[in-house]
């Protein structure tokens, strides 16, 4: 083989994958052609709490008391999730004075060790509610695929914000965050932020 063919192998290697890439992009880019979230508003949803009466609904959620709610994806099963819930719920009782709401739906999860879990912690702040989904159902209404998951939404059910995978609750942005974007939807049609 000749130092121009192989030169010429090289060219044609790299050129094809350039192209090749760029279709691949291409496949992406038309999924995800609107800018805006799959999830524009909490959906309607129909949740039993830990003694299995149907508590949550959208319109029992979002009253107008409601600020704000965040709805929360856990599980007992899942380290992350148990690792991040006390800082979670210490954000919840922070939030509670700018009247946002938080769901912790369960999901494919068993009610007694939901509440053999929720005994570590004394009390829940007035705003935290919990939610039992042993179907897993409502994360695919959700469009949530793995957890833990936490989406933020307004006083009307916008969509404002997604939080993919376990956070650092405890940090002060979260807090400033969340406060800004709920005030925010109160004046504003803003559009929402979706985090990963």
């Amino acid at each position: 083989m000749t130092f121009a063919t192989k030169i010429f192998s090289i060219v044609l290697i790299i050129a094809l994958t350039v192209a090749y890439s760029m279709y691949e992009k291409s496949k992406i880019t038309a999924l995800d052609s609107s800018g805006k979230l799959v999830l524009q508003e909490l959906p309607e949803i129909k949740l039993a709490d830990l003694e299995g009466n149907m508590a949550f609904t959208k319109q029992s959620l979002i009253d107008q008391d409601t600020r704000g709610l965040m709805v929360h994806f856990w599980g007992t099963w899942c380290a992350p999730c148990e690792a991040e819930l006390p800082s979670f719920l210490k954000l919840a009782d922070r939030l509670q004075v700018l009247g946002v709401k938080f769901l912790l739906i369960a999901v494919n999860d068993d009610v007694n060790k939901i509440k053999k879990f929720m005994k570590r912690f004394k009390s829940l702040p007035e705003n935290v509610y919990l939610a039992n989904d042993p179907s897993g159902e409502s994360m695919s209404i959700f469009g949530t695929a793995k957890v833990p998951e936490t989406y933020l939404f307004s006083k009307t059910g916008k969509h404002l914000n997604k939080f993919v995978g376990p956070q650092e609750w405890e940090m002060a942005t979260y807090f400033d965050r969340i406060k800004r974007l709920v005030d925010d939807s109160l004046g504003s049609q803003d559009q929402a932020v979706e985090t990963h």
